[in-house]
């Protein structure tokens, strides 16, 4: 006799209803990006639910995202959210004859937060490539004079507080006017 599974659907479903608020989204997050289930079926499945825990499952309804790479994309996106800050995710940068995504264009303050994680290195070749190449974008990315606030799994998910302070000094202080520009 073979082990007892589920649909992907129902997972979904009662990992929405019966989860923490934002294990339910990373995991529904997850499913999306890796083509899974569709944003529209999960959204539905999830908003016409009736029954214990339907509540829950609406909430992450309102909060999916299939453009979330990594668990830590997830939590980043929630934290801006939770902040009310205005941002596109994944957004096209054209620098020189390379097409780059930032993880997060914040549109009020013309800058990039950038999730740091480690499954990026691990998912794309070697680590030694995969980090000299990201270090080569990140150079070109500067180099345009584009603004960047890197984070890392241990601030969006083990210290949220420290991850809200820093991104607030950072976004005074490029909101600031530079008192030592050429006149």
């Amino acid at each position: 006799m073979g082990a007892i599974t589920t649909d992907i659907p129902t997972l979904l479903l009662d990992c929405a209803r019966t989860l923490p608020f934002e294990e339910a989204v990373v995991i529904a997050d997850s499913a999306l990006y890796a083509q899974k289930i569709s944003l529209a079926e999960l959204y539905i499945l999830l908003r016409s639910f009736q029954g214990r825990g339907a509540a829950k499952a609406y909430k992450v309804a309102e909060n999916l995202s299939y453009l979330s790479e990594s668990p830590g994309e997830t939590l980043t996106r929630m934290r801006l959210s939770e902040l009310g800050i205005r941002f596109r995710q994944q957004e096209p940068v054209v620098l020189g004859s390379k097409t780059y995504r930032g993880d997060f264009y914040l549109i009020d303050f013309d800058c990039f937060v950038e999730f740091d994680g480690n499954m990026k290195y691990s998912d794309f070749g070697s680590p030694e490539v995969a980090i000299a190449s990201e270090r080569a974008r990140e150079r070109q990315f500067l180099n345009s004079g584009a603004r960047i606030f890197r984070t890392d799994w241990s601030e969006v998910f083990s210290h949220p507080e420290r991850f809200e302070n820093r991104l607030k000094v950072f976004l005074r202080k490029i909101s600031e006017p530079n008192v030592h520009k050429k006149r």
